[in-house]
């Protein structure tokens, strides 16, 4: 195989995994308001917050909270050691019907999301306003595009 074809090949599997991770891991943007019927939140997501992907209208909302998912134990691990920082944290919604954790509204951070649940509980105990959030998780939408730069230049100029 000449090296265009592999540099193109190469090229390919870097577009492929940018759009991948970018498609995985989508900007969201949450909008809550509060009418006779109590709280509404939609959550639109949406890749490069440019290209959208999807929806979600949450009705009925009691509250809002942000959880985390924890690395799993590593058993090899000794006590001595601080284990690493890297929880996922993801905002979900109570309602009547049960939580409600609209896909991508995460974060590697907690404030942006704990911001959103407050403004939201605010909401629910009628002391907010309606509003408009974006969100991300970063690591995930920059890699993505660097894979996704590369993967197309090389397309582009292999050979």
């Amino acid at each position: 195989m000449s090296t265009a074809v592999v540099g193109k090949l190469i090229g390919v599997a870097c577009t492929a995994l940018g759009l991948f991770l970018l498609w995985a891991s989508p900007f969201s943007t949450v909008a809550c308001s509060r009418d006779t019927a109590g709280v509404s939140c939609r959550v639109d997501q949406s890749m490069l917050g440019v290209i959208p992907l999807n929806g979600a209208q949450v009705r009925h909302i009691l509250k809002a909270e942000v959880g985390s998912s924890a690395p799993a134990e590593q058993p090899s691990r000794t006590v001595t050691e601080t284990p690493p920082a890297n929880d996922t944290y993801q905002l979900a919604f109570l309602t009547p019907e049960g939580r409600v954790a609209p896909r991508g509204v995460d974060a590697s951070s907690s404030a942006p999301l704990r911001d959103i649940a407050d403004k939201v509980n605010d909401l629910v105990s009628g002391n907010g306003a309606p509003f408009s959030e974006r969100n991300y998780n970063g690591f995930p939408n920059v890699a993505g595009s660097i894979f996704l730069f590369v993967g197309l230049v090389m397309m582009l100029f292999a050979g």
